[in-house]
């Protein structure tokens, strides 16, 4: 029963959370140029991503947890030398991010600088740090830093710039047969983000929750100790 209840307490925490998340909406464009190696075997990619972004994300003050929904147009070739495969597609891409706030140059309500886990409901100049993963339906994947102007409650402007690797899947045609490509095409990505509503709404939730159970664990106790 007490698992039971622990299980409701998380999901309604969980649900909630995702309720009071803030909006991001913004695009970003990668360039992919680079000689790399994959299978063993020297490979080269040019070319470019475009996108689009928008989605939701749980503010905790100490990270942030985003669910993108992103419309990218992927074009770029990757070749051996002697062969080459063409990505030209637009995907509808489901991803998980992860951005942590690292240090806060200018927090405007206190005029000093620190780690901004420490400031809460602040309105401040930082540096990020960021990482994610495609979901569905391709398997991206980005690690990063961005400038992000933060101010509780209004917005949260990020200018980032990333290291990508772009995946790729296409058969290629030889004399014996076909033979399958798979693999990352490395690059880098710069890109724009506002997120409306911006604020650590979601710690702010399960904090509250957290005392409403203390309060209620400790009145039942006083309770159960008066009979």
């Amino acid at each position: 029963m007490k698992t039971s209840a622990k299980v409701v307490r998380m999901a309604l925490i969980l649900g909630l959370s995702l309720g009071l998340s803030g909006c991001m909406v913004g695009g970003y464009h990668q360039r992919i140029s680079s000689s790399f190696e994959e299978a063993g075997q020297p490979r080269q990619a040019e070319g470019s991503i475009n996108a689009v972004e928008l989605g939701v994300v749980a503010d905790f003050r100490y990270a942030r947890v985003g669910m993108p929904f992103e419309g990218q147009q992927r074009e770029f070739v990757v070749s051996d030398g002697e062969n080459q495969v063409s990505v030209e597609e637009v995907v509808e891409l489901r991803a998980l991010r992860l951005d942590v706030p690292l240090w806060s140059f200018r927090n405007f309500k206190t005029k000093s600088m620190g780690y901004p886990g420490l400031m809460p409901r602040r309105e401040s100049l930082e540096l990020w740090a960021t990482g994610s993963v495609g979901i569905s339906p391709i398997p991206t994947r980005t690690v990063g830093l961005g400038l992000v102007f933060y101010r509780f409650g209004s917005v949260a402007i990020r200018v980032h710039g990333d290291y990508v690797m772009a995946p790729y899947n296409e058969d290629v045609r030889r004399i014996g047969g076909v033979e399958r490509w798979e693999g990352h095409a490395p690059g880098w990505m710069a890109g724009l983000e506002v997120t409306v509503a911006a604020g650590e709404y979601a710690l702010e939730l399960i904090k509250f929750v957290l005392d409403v159970d203390k309060t209620s664990r400790e009145r039942t106790k006083e309770w159960a100790g008066a009979r």
